[in-house]
C-alpha cells in the first residue's frame, strides 16, 4: 500500500505569501512518537576530571543507578550536551557521571540539567529514505543509532520541524541502517512529546 507524506512551505515578506507543497509516496511509512520525561536541574558538585564527576540533584530526582542519560549545561552563553552518559551509584540527591569525554565537563559548580533517555528500536534502511522527519514539543537531543554507533545527532528546538527530502539537493544525512532512535529533553518542567517520521521506498 502506497504511504504519502505532504511538506508545505510558507513565507510572508513585504505583506505578501509565497508558499509551495510537495507530496512524496512510497512503498513504507514508519512513525515513532514517544513521551520524554523531563530532566532535573542541579549541580556539577565535584569535577573529577574532563569525563568524570558528580552531579547533586533536588529531592525524589527519579535518576537512577546504571541508567543512561543526557546532560546539558550552557557557558558564556554557549550550549552543551553530552550524550548517553552512565550514571554510577546513585546516593539520595548524589549522582556520579561518567561522559566518555566529548565535550568535556564544564567547571565544578556549574548548572547542569540531567535528563533521562528514551530509547526506541526503530528499523530504517538507510539508502531507502526518501524523507525524513523529527518534532520535539520541547529543546532537546536525538540521536539516531545504528546499534553500535551514532549515524546522526540533532539538537531540537520547542516546536520546530527538522526535516530531510531527497529533492533538497543535500546529501543524505544517513550513511548507515538505523536501528536505535535515542532522544531526550531538556525541558525541566512536563514530560515533552517526539515525533519522527521516515518515508521510504522500499517495503519493510
Amino acid at each position: 500500500m502506497a504511504n504519502t507524506i505532504q511538506i508545505q512551505t510558507s513565507i510572508l515578506a513585504g505583506g505578501s505569501s509565497y508558499g509551495s507543497l510537495e507530496t512524496f509516496t512510497d512503498e513504507s511509512l514508519l512513525r515513532l512518537d514517544a513521551t520524554l520525561t523531563k530532566g532535573q536541574a542541579g549541580t556539577l558538585s565535584t569535577r573529577t576530571d574532563d569525563d568524570e564527576g558528580t552531579v547533586t540533584l533536588g529531592a525524589a530526582h527519579g535518576i537512577t543507578t546504571g541508567q543512561h542519560v543526557d546532560i546539558y549545561w550552557t557557558v558564556s552563553g554557549v550550549d552543551y550536551i553530552a550524550r548517553d552518559v552512565t550514571v554510577g551509584t546513585v546516593s539520595e540527591t548524589s549522582v556520579p557521571i561518567t561522559t566518555g569525554g566529548a565535550p568535556v565537563l564544564p567547571a565544578q559548580a556549574t548548572a547542569v540539567i540531567v535528563s533521562p533517555i528514551s530509547t526506541n528500536t526503530f528499523a530504517v534502511p538507510y539508502a531507502d529514505v526518501d524523507v525524513i522527519f523529527a518534532r520535539m514539543t520541547g529543546a532537546g537531543s536525538m540521536d539516531m543509532r545504528t546499534d553500535a554507533a551514532s549515524v546522526l545527532e540533532l539538537t531540537l528546538t520547542e516546536n520546530t520541524l527538522w526535516y530531510w527530502t531527497t529533492t533538497q539537493g543535500s546529501v543524505n544525512p544517513l550513511d548507515a541502517d538505523l536501528t536505535v532512535f535515542k532522544a531526550s529533553t531538556k525541558d525541566t518542567t512536563v514530560d515533552k512529546e517526539l515525533s519522527v517520521g521516515v518515508l521510504m521506498n522500499s517495503i519493510v
